[in-house]
């Protein structure tokens, strides 16, 4: 009996820190979203461009729970992160013909340079004409 009891309190401790971690990150969520709109407003932003921000943010929180993954593969060593970088883009880089048939010391020494970017609907990578340093492989 005092063990259920026992049990009981630790699943319940549990369940009540997991809705403490998501409240938390709600506010922290809600807070961004409020600066947004209140830096907008103060440089009379148009509309188009507050919702925009907006939407980054909140798609940001909402496939990451507010955790940024890349930043925290930046503090593992570089083979550790090359590692984890290849397993993570593997069907990415499967899907670019500019790495078929290339060897794995050069998509290794390529593949920890990459960063993911998120890009909205409609919004504009490259310009004609405009230098290009970079590769935007599409994820999805």
């Amino acid at each position: 009996m005092m063990a259920g009891m026992f049990l009981f309190a630790t699943i319940i401790g549990n369940v009540s820190t997991m809705v403490d971690e998501l409240n938390e990150n709600e506010g922290v969520l809600q807070t961004k979203l409020l600066l947004v709109s209140r830096l907008m407003r103060q440089n009379q932003l148009p509309h188009e461009l507050e919702d925009r921000v907006t939407n980054y943010i909140s798609y940001q929180y909402k496939n990451h729970q507010g955790f940024d993954e890349f930043q925290m593969l930046q503090t593992l060593p570089a083979g550790l992160r090359t590692d984890i970088m290849l397993q993570l883009t593997r069907s990415m880089i499967e899907r670019v013909p500019f790495f078929h048939g290339e060897d794995d010391g050069f998509v290794r020494s390529l593949v920890d340079r990459l960063k993911p970017q998120v890009a909205s609907a409609g919004e504009t990578l490259i310009r004609a004409g405009q230098v290009q340093m970079e590769m935007h492989p599409q994820a999805g």
